[in-house]
């Protein structure tokens, strides 16, 4: 089924005919050879899907009779991710995972401890995020993907409206986010429902050397809650990658 699947903008869907254009057209054409007659599966960043038949291959574009769609189900949980800068292939392996996880929106962070300078290639950052964000995507059959903001200052973001329930991964302590989740987001039900969206949870996770005491105490006066993942100190990338797979499990399964 992954090999079937290819992303399409959904500016390119023109009932009944639309068309692949591109490195997906180059995938469907050059990689996996597909002919006119064959069938397959398109997905949008709307998140809605779709199934095609392919009726003409040509050497810049595939063209595609589009047989039915189907709107994006809502998800039960809105899970978003603010994470700080990481070295290139730890940031693109948390992008990764976070779309497989469906992770809704994820925030690029500037942070005290930040290793890694984009302040010049911020676009060609975002272009290369979003590119893994929907190869991620094809492979797990995950259909929601990601919005992936330009990075900003912590001290700018926290100053945006977010949700009541936040929380920030700590290395220095904190109460258990296991704890948290099943305290707080289970049992208790606090986390609020939106008519469009569902439950909505927003998690950060430091650079690599961790989140500084002023960050820290700067992320609690704006309400964000000081959680640990236990007393062992991960990397920044295991880190994040352990916090969406415990909040996505809990969540999703509530």
């Amino acid at each position: 089924m992954t090999a079937n699947r290819f992303f399409i903008n959904s500016q390119e869907i023109n009932r009944p005919y639309s068309y692949l254009k591109g490195s997906e057209h180059h995938h469907l054409y050059h990689v996996l050879r597909k002919r006119p007659g064959e069938k397959i599966f398109l997905f949008d960043e709307k998140s809605t899907t779709y199934e095609a038949t392919i009726t003409k291959v040509e050497k810049d574009k595939t063209t595609l009779f589009i047989l039915n769609s189907q709107p994006p189900s809502p998800q039960k949980v809105i899970i978003k991710l603010g994470i700080g800068l990481l070295k290139s292939k730890s940031m693109d392996l948390v992008v990764q995972k976070a779309t497989e996880w469906g992770i809704s929106q994820i925030f690029p962070l500037f942070t005290q401890r930040s290793v890694a300078k984009i302040n010049q290639q911020r676009e060609a950052k975002l272009l290369r995020w979003q590119q893994i964000a929907i190869e991620a995507a094809k492979q797990s059959g995950q259909v929601h993907l990601p919005q992936i903001e330009k990075p900003c200052p912590l001290s700018e973001f926290l100053k945006i409206d977010h949700p009541p329930n936040k929380c920030f991964l700590s290395e220095t302590g904190g109460e258990l986010l296991y704890s948290v989740l099943k305290k707080e987001m289970i049992k208790d039900k606090k986390c609020p429902e939106d008519e469009k969206e569902g439950k909505v949870f927003l998690m950060l996770i430091g650079p690599e050397g961790g989140w500084t005491e002023e960050e820290q105490n700067y992320m609690m006066k704006y309400g964000f809650k000081k959680v640990s993942l236990g007393p062992y100190i991960l990397r920044a990338e295991t880190a994040a990658i352990s916090t969406m797979a415990i909040v996505g499990h809990f969540l999703i399964e509530d």
